[in-house]
């Protein structure tokens, strides 16, 4: 993005399959056999909409969050069903012009993970590694960041003046900056090594 964000593209055949696995397995089981939405996803919600009054949410197939990102930021905040169908018209045409490691691909490398954007930044700045050196849980962990970024980023900050030896998670102290290791996510990742297994 024009945010001047961290991110640097990989190709797929980077990418270990067990990383690519943990995202089918949190967000899209179906993705390798979908042509791009899920419709009974997609009527489950909006039926659910109707009786419970929610909003239009989380029933993107992994082709729809990459059309998202890629044609409709502006309106990313909107749960609306016009923006779903928008969203779906959008990733069949993906869909069509695209295979399916050329959308995982792509889904993987713009993808927000709190603190940067692309699966190779996100190795990097958790990690401390390259992309084809992440583990299982190490790739559990990651796809887990991308539903809610800010909440379940692995790393947070703060002021060092809140922190002292005896805080839960610090990492390290650097500057004025202390660092925390943030287990919000850890329910997610363990789904993820459970749908993969």
């Amino acid at each position: 993005g024009s945010d001047g964000a961290k991110r640097t593209i990989v190709s797929i055949n980077q990418i270990p399959m067990d990383l690519q696995d943990a995202f089918i397995a949190l967000e899209d089981k179906t993705f390798r056999e979908h042509k791009g939405f899920n419709i009974i996803r997609i009527f489950g919600t909006i039926k659910d909409a109707i009786i419970h009054g929610n909003g239009i949410s989380g029933t993107s197939t992994i082709t729809q969050q990459l059309a998202r990102n890629l044609y409709l930021e502006d309106k990313m905040g909107e749960r609306s069903l016009k923006r779903k169908i928008t969203e779906a018209y959008y990733a069949v045409i993906l869909e069509r012009r695209l295979n399916k490691d050329e959308i995982l691909e792509a889904y993987l490398n713009t993808i927000n993970f709190g603190q940067c954007y692309g699966i190779q930044a996100a190795s990097q700045t958790y990690f401390s590694k390259d992309v084809k050196d992440i583990t299982i849980a190490e790739a559990a962990a990651l796809a887990a960041i991308p539903q809610y970024p800010q909440g379940y980023k692995l790393v947070t900050t703060c002021n060092k003046s809140e922190v002292d030896d005896n805080t839960k998670n610090l990492i390290k102290i650097s500057g004025d900056t202390a660092y925390l290791w943030n287990d919000a996510g850890k329910d997610r990742m363990l789904t993820c090594l459970y749908l993969m297994h």
